[in-house]
């Protein structure tokens, strides 16, 4: 399954990184963004839309109510037909 890692944090990114690799049921993180969330360049969310993950982790650690609104932006979009599902 894509999916992709958003988080600044090196340790929670490396623990994911190991978890996956240790037992990932099939998961391979086809991007990884370590910028803060509002400096996410335009590049690096044309990447994430061309991985069309299908999950996304999000480290809430550092900058919760963005990533918070991120989430919510996806579900939204979700539902109003805005992206698709595989």
């Amino acid at each position: 399954m894509r999916s992709a890692l958003i988080s600044t944090d090196a340790a929670v990114r490396e623990v994911l990184r190991h978890t996956i690799a240790v037992d990932g049921r099939g998961l391979e993180f086809s991007v990884e963004i370590t910028a803060p969330f509002g400096e996410i360049s335009d590049e690096q969310i044309t990447g994430l839309r061309h991985a069309d993950p299908q999950l996304v982790f999000l480290d809430f650690d550092h900058d919760t109510a963005s990533h918070i609104r991120t989430a919510e932006l996806v579900v939204y979009a979700i539902r109003k037909g805005l992206v698709t599902l595989p």
